[in-house]
């Protein structure tokens, strides 16, 4: 990892563990409707299928991990806010081992698990534009952002499916969600599908969430 990333990522946990350590549910998600609509579609991409093992990246509080474990023998979730994982701890406890919480910097953890674990979904839920998109020197973060992408698509399993879910706010914001899916095609995953939640009226004004499935070839 280049010292721009490792920098920028040690700024990002600091920011994070200070907004959640203010207080539950900064983002609103168990109370707005907009968020509501997106896990709701987010799962819908899914279909009836059950899963294996499941990793979610950015977990935070736990409200779509509990969907996921639902649906799958083991969820490993991960995040980068102890207070997030703190919370998320408490509410799933009930599933037991099931859930694997851990508290580490993803892209650190993918790249050191990278060849030892092995998932049939990877999830991605409002969190790849943490890696680094606002920079204003995003081309510098570029490389360390594909290195991710990549050892993220060594853990998957033949035939696993990788689920984006990313909100934005307008063409510009889209077009850079869309650039997501575009390396991964080129890192040789397969699309599957894609969807727009949020086009009806909701809470969250002219936020939508760009969704895409793919699978691994």
């Amino acid at each position: 990892m280049s010292l721009i990333a490792w920098i920028h990522d040690r700024l990002t946990q600091r920011k994070m563990q200070r907004l959640f350590s203010r207080g539950e549910d900064p983002y609103s998600y168990r109370t707005s409707s907009y968020e509501q609509i997106r896990f709701r579609k987010t799962l819908e991409a899914l279909g009836k299928r059950r899963f294996g093992k499941i990793l979610e990246a950015g977990c935070g509080e736990g409200v779509l991990t509990r969907s996921l474990a639902e649906r799958a023998d083991r969820v490993t979730a991960l995040d980068i806010s102890e207070a997030a994982l703190s919370r998320a701890r408490e509410r799933l406890s009930s599933f037991g081992d099931r859930i694997v919480f851990v508290h580490e910097n993803v892209r650190d953890w993918v790249k050191r698990v990278r060849g030892t674990l092995h998932f049939d979904l990877v999830v991605l839920s409002e969190m790849l534009y943490y890696l680094g998109e606002k920079e204003e020197k995003i081309f510098l973060l570029e490389p360390a952002f594909v290195d991710f992408l990549r050892d993220l698509c060594g853990l998957l399993m033949q035939g696993g499916l990788l689920l984006m879910a990313h909100g934005f706010c307008n063409s510009e914001e889209r077009k850079i969600r869309e650039g997501y899916r575009e390396r991964l095609l080129r890192l040789g995953l397969k699309p599957l599908g894609e969807w727009v939640a949020g086009e009806a009226p909701h809470d969250k004004g002219t936020a939508r969430c760009l969704i895409h499935l793919l699978e691994k070839i």
